[in-house]
């Protein structure tokens, strides 16, 4: 992406949605919120309302779907399906009592807004380019903002996961990281140095990381099926290529590299009947590794 404008990704996937919610079938994969805050962050710069308007207006409405046609077909709710697989994750995690979510390149999505309110016990944190997060809080400013979601800046492209300051009364609490779309954009050692950062930062609780990542197939990188020459192209002109991902198989062996071990693994279309989705990007929940005892040295 450009160090000046948002993320061109972000903005499509928050048009794809607000196109959803525009339509019958898509209402029943979304909650009402992320259309109105989708609405609100589209709403910056002329290309933004034009994406807006043109997800809305039933004259173009059409063109989004020959366009999805043409390219990936189903791109569209695979955008909502994962992030209900997210979300649901996240509850869970909750649920297993954590009290702190950080958001990684959060970019225009939803959900630390409409969930921060639900628990307001919870420390939310959004992390991402500057640029986008700039965009996204000019565009949700004027508009109710939870208390409890902090914004923090960072490029993880050029620095490492800073140390997320949490309240005095949440230090030690398990901590949620979501990481959506975002692993694939980086490069293989900046992926394995996260992951693992982020597991070896509270090695006294017990953290969890919901994130997805690109099916390494045949060709030796990561690719949506069935793929696209266009989609390709167009993520290389817009700086924003696939750099890392993994096969399928490797996911349990590579956690436990990071010091995490695999508790979820879902594949895409996200229950849905395979070969009636668009395949390549999956998704795994890991938590930390219970250290290990040490043997006992014989005297």
């Amino acid at each position: 992406m450009k160090a000046t404008q948002a993320s061109s990704t972000a903005q499509v996937v928050a048009a794809s949605l607000l196109w959803l919610a525009h339509s019958h079938h898509g209402q029943a994969l979304l909650p009402p919120d992320p259309a109105n805050w989708c609405s609100h962050m589209l709403s910056t710069t002329a290309t933004s309302r034009l994406l807006r308007r043109s997800a809305q207006w039933p004259v173009t409405r059409w063109l989004w779907k020959a366009l999805e046609q043409a390219t990936l077909p189903g791109i569209i709710e695979h955008y909502a399906r994962r992030k209900l697989r997210i979300e649901h994750h996240c509850r869970a995690a909750l649920a297993r009592g954590a009290k702190q979510v950080v958001v990684l390149g959060a970019g225009l999505d939803t959900l630390a807004l409409r969930l921060a309110p639900e628990f307001p016990d919870v420390q939310w944190y959004e992390l991402d380019h500057p640029a986008t997060q700039s965009a996204k809080r000019a565009a949700i400013s004027g508009h109710a903002c939870p208390n409890n979601l902090q914004f923090v800046p960072l490029d993880l492209n050029l620095t490492g996961l800073p140390n997320i300051p949490a309240r005095p009364p949440l230090a030690g609490h398990p901590c949620v990281y979501v990481a959506e779309a975002v692993l694939m954009y980086l490069r293989p050692a900046q992926v394995n140095a996260l992951v693992q950062g982020l597991f070896a930062s509270s090695p006294s609780v017990s953290n969890t990381l919901i994130a997805t990542y690109m099916h390494q197939g045949s060709r030796g990188h990561g690719a949506f099926t069935p793929s696209s020459k266009l989609v390709d192209a167009w993520l290389q002109v817009r700086k924003e290529p696939f750099d890392w991902s993994i096969e399928d198989k490797h996911i349990a062996s590579w956690t436990a590299q990071c010091g995490a071990q695999l508790i979820a693994h879902e594949k895409a279309p996200f229950e849905k009947p395979p070969g009636r989705g668009l395949q390549g990007e999956n998704l795994f929940v890991a938590i930390s590794a219970t250290p290990q005892p040490l043997p006992i040295q014989a005297n």
